[in-house]
């Protein structure tokens, strides 16, 4: 049998017991709320994503080390094994669980999964996107969160603060840490010159203090490679010298952001942006509210 057939079938190898209070934890999602952000973040994504500006603003002011975790189609799947039987919104996650990379040898990993997301001073959830906003609440509903979540801002936020230049402006004067897939490339076209010049619209890259790089294996590399990557990753980004870490690791980035945040520095789950600073797939970038909303994307030029 396929592993991809093998993780499909978790739920059936529970005991009747275990399947019954699986169905229980559902059941209480029944009558929850419709949003997931805080009634004062507004509506619609323009109104939400102010609102997640004005949170991020309020966490700088605290002067504390602080981490930013997003929840997307991909880490839904983790937190449910890739099957939510009880869900009514959608009961079969299986492709999306596949496609994270997320096997069954790595499940010792979801509680871990779930700790970074309840600690997290931002939690980033798709509010805008149907039928993941509803799939959300009910997951997070099932493990206990409250609904509307207090922390939750729109999932794009590292999005907009990256073209509304406040992610940059926050970056000046710091050493940063970039970790994923891509922070090689990135770390190595940073300083140079067309790279800062055509850039340059987003804030001064030229003022961040140093670019250092920890790669990643891809999410889906060898089933699961960004998984196994963890516990290395970890050990290297402990002997680093940063002060924030900037993370494109798909679904590990969040255990990644509480492990930085609990060293005493700043992490941010930012997503895309590494894909977006380094051009890579335009038509992926256009779907991406904010960012398909810029004009002059920068053309690669290094």
């Amino acid at each position: 049998m396929a592993q991809r057939d093998k993780d499909t079938r978790w739920y059936h190898e529970m005991s009747a017991s275990e399947q019954v209070q699986f169905q229980k934890d559902f059941d209480r999602t029944e009558s929850m709320p419709e949003n997931l952000l805080p009634p004062d973040h507004g509506s619609g994504l323009e109104d939400n994503l102010s609102a997640g500006v004005r949170c991020w603003q309020k966490l700088l002011q605290e002067d504390s080390p602080f981490y930013l975790a997003r929840i997307g189609d991909c880490e839904l799947t983790v937190l449910g094994r890739g099957y939510f039987p009880g869900s009514p919104h959608k009961p079969d996650m299986t492709g999306e669980y596949w496609r994270c990379g997320f096997g069954r040898d790595f499940i010792l990993h979801r509680s871990e999964l779930i700790e970074a997301f309840r600690d997290a001073h931002l939690l980033g959830v798709q509010e805008n996107w149907l039928p993941w906003r509803k799939i959300t609440i009910d997951i997070l509903a099932a493990l206990g969160f409250s609904i509307p979540y207090p922390r939750a801002v729109d999932v794009h936020l590292p999005y907009q603060l990256l073209v509304d230049g406040s992610l940059f402006h926050f970056l000046q004067g710091k050493k940063v840490l970039l970790v994923g897939g891509l922070a090689q490339p990135l770390a190595e076209a940073w300083w140079r010159t067309d790279f800062l010049s055509s850039h340059a619209r987003f804030g001064p890259l030229h003022r961040i203090t140093s670019i250092s790089a920890v790669p990643m294996s891809d999410r889906q590399a060898d089933q699961g490679g960004a998984w196994r990557d963890l516990d290395r990753v970890t050990a290297e980004i402990e002997r680093m010298d940063f002060d924030v870490a900037l993370i494109a690791a798909a679904v590990p980035a969040k255990i990644l952001a509480k492990r930085i945040w609990s060293m005493g520095k700043t992490a941010l789950d930012v997503g895309f942006v590494f894909d977006a600073l380094l051009g890579i797939a335009p038509g992926e970038r256009a779907l991406r509210p904010c960012f398909r909303d810029v004009k002059d994307w920068p053309v690669k030029t290094w």
